[in-house]
């Protein structure tokens, strides 16, 4: 697997300082993407969700837990785009929220 650095990422890719629409509209056209050609793969009659590849960190890592990773990732990506959506509704208000129920992060 290619090494990767997220937090670095945020620095080096300038995060911060692009915009919130586009990125979203380019994390849902990447996640499109992706499961077209998840779908486009040849069918099999079983997947081999236990096939497996070693990280060094990590030990054995199968097909079933990768994609499932895969999809939680994702969400912790939505919960963080709501938690920032919503601290900026409440910034740019003024108003209490307390009524919309409690922000869990």
């Amino acid at each position: 697997m290619p090494p990767i650095d997220p937090v670095g990422w945020v620095k080096d890719r300038k995060y911060m300082a692009q915009n919130f629409e586009e990125s979203l509209n380019q994390f849902v056209r990447e996640r499109k993407k992706s499961m077209q050609e998840l779908q486009e793969l040849p069918p099999l009659s079983e997947p081999v969700w236990d096939n497996a590849y070693q990280h060094p960190k990590l030990g054995a890592m199968s097909a079933k837990m990768l994609l499932a990773n895969w999809l939680a990732h994702d969400h912790l990506h939505l919960r963080q785009i709501v938690r920032l959506k919503y601290e900026r509704l409440k910034s740019l208000s003024g108003e209490s929220l307390a009524y919309a129920g409690r922000m869990v992060t």
